[in-house]
């Protein structure tokens, strides 16, 4: 039987950084997404194909507890996701497995999160294993921690979920709007590497730590106000809250002039709203713009350097593709 799982990618639009010291964050799905086909073998090896992420006839031999740690963090990713599931579900069949993702890798859009998901997802219900929502958050969760040695959880469990979600300690709420906002992401060409500045954060937080639990408090005030925004969908105020959160995210050090430029561009072309989006210092940029103001802001974007993502929010989480 062969069976195929995909996850969305996500932008964050409120609370980068903090999530990772107990504060709440605003992310929505968005409508790129990571899908992985699986299919038993005979045997008890299993062999990954992954050709966005540079990875060819991969065999794993789960005959084997030793795992390579010097690995490419992309192969470790996948091979500790397809370890701890099999774990997980007490089943370690060889495997044939299929990736391919169209979420922008090292962008700050969540794509090593919908990865493991889909890869989650897929293997379990090959294996006829049902996992709730909750455990495959989990599970991503502890995955995850292989190459973000602070993940927060919000990329997995937004992924697995779906939708806009405020998510707070490995806890997420759905927030149910009648129409998802439309939005402009846009990349500024250079790759956004998640542990060293999470790290570079972290050193902030040690050598200012009264200052930096200030800006703690003061998003965390952001993310909630903006919580409210989108209940009441006052869009006008959630792109005025997006603006400022990029102020403090440029204050702790991980925005760069790429990303400043992409970020005024957009404001300048008549965004409610705009950020830089995931760990920064490249990556992404994502606005919140009307329907009318959309074109002249993806115009605006390209004109300052920036390469266009196509994609809208979405509600689909983690989900089986139909056979």
């Amino acid at each position: 039987m062969t069976i195929t799982a995909s996850a969305p990618g996500k932008a964050i639009l409120l609370g980068e950084h903090v999530a990772a010291y107990g504060k709440p964050v605003l992310a929505v799905t968005i409508d790129l997404r990571a899908y992985v086909t699986v299919s038993k073998r005979k045997d008890k090896k299993v062999v990954i194909n992954a050709p966005d992420l540079d990875i060819k006839d991969y065999t794993m031999d789960l005959s084997s507890d030793y795992l390579d740690y010097r690995e490419a963090s992309s192969m470790l990713l996948v091979s500790e996701t397809i370890r701890k599931t099999q774990e997980y579900i007490r089943d370690s069949s060889g495997l044939d497995i299929f990736i391919r993702s169209e979420i922008p890798l090292e962008s700050g859009l969540g794509s090593s999160a919908s990865i493991i998901a889909a890869t989650i997802l897929a293997i379990a219900t090959e294996s006829k294993f049902k996992l709730e929502k909750r455990e495959i958050a989990d599970l991503a969760w502890q995955c995850e921690h292989m190459i973000h040695s602070k993940s927060s959880g919000v990329d997995p469990f937004t992924v697995t979920f779906g939708g806009l979600c405020l998510y707070k300690k490995g806890e997420v709420a759905s927030l149910k709007v009648p129409e998802l906002p439309p939005i402009v992401i846009a990349h500024s060409g250079i790759k956004s590497i998640t542990r060293g500045i999470v790290e570079d954060v972290d050193k902030m937080k040690k050598n200012d730590p009264e200052i930096f639990e200030d800006l703690l408090n003061l998003a965390e005030n952001i993310v909630l106000t903006g919580k409210e925004a989108v209940e009441n969908e006052n869009w006008v105020r959630l792109g005025s809250l997006m603006s400022i959160n990029h102020g403090l995210l440029s204050s702790i050090g991980v925005s760069c002039i790429q990303l400043e430029r992409l970020v005024y561009a957009s404001r300048i072309a008549g965004a409610l709203g705009s950020k830089l989006c995931g760990a920064g210092r490249g990556g992404v940029i994502v606005a919140l713009v009307s329907e009318e103001g959309r074109e002249n802001v993806r115009k605006s974007l390209v004109k300052v350097g920036g390469k266009l993502i196509n994609t809208q929010p979405t509600e689909i989480g983690v989900k089986i593709e139909e056979r």
